[in-house]
């Protein structure tokens, strides 16, 4: 009989800790940027850094609140495309080299695009996706700064 208790404790113990770690990843936070553009403007920008995520970007979300983005990090500087799939709102692309400074613009990108894929003609490190609209005062050259708050 005691066996048996203890058994059972040592299975409820290992059941509340698994519910526990997954509760834990479920709600952990995402990590995020703070985006200070050229004039003082800041935007929060959730970090994305996994091919596997940097592909699926915002595909399925129903969209994006004003101040707020997708900052997707590459390794290394390249031509790094983006496409509309699954997209269901219009956003604004912006891509940066490895010194934060503006190397392409592309407004108001829409879900009908798909399968276009837009991509800058010199190499980038970083991809900045916005609401369509919030890149307006944005051009090539602009310096933006990256506060990590949580890679």
């Amino acid at each position: 009989m005691e066996l048996r208790r203890l058994k059972n404790l040592i299975i409820t113990v290992l059941a509340a800790a698994v519910l526990a770690g997954g509760l834990l990843v479920w709600f952990a936070p995402k990590p995020y940027a703070t985006v200070v553009l050229p004039w003082g403007e800041r935007w929060r920008a959730e970090i994305v850094k996994t091919p596997e995520k940097r592909t699926k970007g915002l595909s399925g979300r129903p969209g994006l609140s004003s101040g707020s983005g997708l900052l997707m990090v590459f390794g290394s500087d390249g031509y790094h495309g983006i496409w509309m799939k699954d997209m269901n709102f219009p956003i604004d692309i912006i891509w940066l080299n490895a010194e934060k400074s503006v190397v392409k613009v592309e407004s108001n990108a829409q879900p009908a695009d798909y399968p276009r894929v837009y991509a800058p003609n010199v190499p980038s490190r970083y991809v900045l996706e916005v609401p369509a609209g919030a890149a307006s005062r944005i051009k090539p050259g602009d310096k933006l700064h990256l506060e990590a708050v949580f890679w």
